[in-house]
């Protein structure tokens, strides 16, 4: 099965078994866990926690040790690190940027369309680029995205479709799950799984500059200890 998975473009077989049943409607799981109107606020908070474990879980099975240690290298070597993302993958990109402040890194994130082009017209190969999209076929992300390969810059893309567009810019890619459910969108709920690959690569940056990154909080938490006294 994982070599048939393999010679139909994806990277394992729980690629292919989150892609295949995403394009086949609901899962006999997915609709248990739709919302009705007649469920108790408990009910629906069961529901809607057993949706995020399983989507923790399923976005987990698709990463390999190999995208891991490739990603780990890259925010390791990068000089400047620069988070992409429109719409709710904004709110991941910015979140990203507040976790990556702790590093050593030179971090950059701006919720303007427009500085976000200014930003990648000025990136090169020395640098890194995270970009994450739910779709990875918005136009917008996309042209971002063909600017910083003409910079040969690195990039790191988070998506919840295999195979999509922005998949084809990725030097490492990463697939985000999002269970569909019936009050609550796709987008949404993938932003559970983004933020969790996110936080994948923060810990692994930080395992990698530990004293450098205790002296920087250190440092930031002072400051805002001072701010609030």
């Amino acid at each position: 099965l994982s070599r048939f998975a393999s010679q139909l473009g994806y990277q394992n077989f729980s690629q292919f078994r989150w892609d295949l049943a995403n394009n086949t409607g609901h899962t006999p799981l997915q609709k248990e866990r739709q919302i009705s109107k007649d469920d108790s606020p408990k009910m629906i908070a069961q529901k809607l926690l057993s949706s995020n474990v399983e989507t923790l879980n399923e976005t987990f099975a698709l990463m390999t040790n190999e995208q891991l240690t490739k990603a780990d290298k890259l925010l390791r070597g990068c000089h400047e690190l620069s988070f992409f993302g429109l719409g709710s993958s904004n709110i991941v990109a910015e979140e990203c940027y507040h976790m990556f402040l702790r590093t050593p890194k030179e971090v950059t994130y701006a919720s303007d369309y427009h500085i976000n082009i200014m930003k990648a017209s000025r990136m090169d190969h020395n640098d890194l680029a995270i970009l994450i999209s739910h779709t990875g076929n918005d136009n917008d992300i996309l042209f971002i995205a063909q600017i910083l390969k003409k910079n040969n810059v690195p990039m790191i893309t988070i998506t919840s479709f295999a195979n999509s567009p922005l998949d084809d810019y990725g030097t490492v890619r990463f697939h985000s799950i999002s269970a569909d459910q019936r009050y609550r969108t796709e987008a949404l709920l993938s932003v559970t799984s983004q933020i969790a690959i996110a936080d994948t690569l923060y810990m692994m940056t930080s395992q990698k500059f530990e004293d450098q990154m205790n002296a920087i909080s250190q440092d930031i938490d002072t400051n805002l200890l001072d701010k609030h006294q």
